[in-house]
């Protein structure tokens, strides 16, 4: 099982992967799926931001859900040691881009927390949409609801 698909069994009436819509002349216009997967290295939601503005302008979205995984490798370094490998790395230093909350996992609860925080407070998110954070649990494919943030 994937991710989105554990997620679309997770939130009933939702639908991926979908058909795909075709016009007259078989060109592509449109898709059933109601699953739009943003995947983005360390699952962080700050580097998401743009999607969910890009994503409801286009498709109308109801809910945002934020995934993370066991295992993931953003859970094997710090920030600082990111920045610090960067620059020995790259001899490029890149303390200034990130807030260090966006860097790394420190803990899944936690982490889930603030993205589904920071998707509430962010200006480009739609204010009717639901939010959830969920945890993935690869060895049992089970998905555990962590945080639900729904539209008031």
């Amino acid at each position: 099982m994937n991710i989105p698909h554990a997620v679309a069994k997770a939130l009933p009436g939702e639908v991926y992967p979908g058909e795909v819509v075709r016009d007259d002349h078989g060109k592509k216009i449109a898709s059933t799926t109601t699953i739009f997967p943003v995947v983005v290295a360390g699952g962080r939601a700050v580097d998401a931001l743009r999607s969910i503005t890009v994503a409801q302008h286009l498709f109308g979205i109801r809910n945002i859900v934020v995934v993370h995984h066991t295992y993931c490798g953003a859970t094997s370094f710090t920030p600082e040691g990111l920045i610090k490998a960067f620059n020995a790395e790259q001899g490029v230093d890149i303390s200034g881009l990130y807030d260090r909350c966006n860097i790394a996992i420190s803990d899944y609860e936690s982490s889930l927390q603030r993205d589904t925080r920071l998707f509430r407070e962010w200006k480009g998110t739609p204010k009717k949409v639901n939010i959830y954070g969920y945890l993935f649990n690869i060895d049992t494919e089970v998905l555990t609801l962590i945080v639900e943030d729904r539209a008031a």
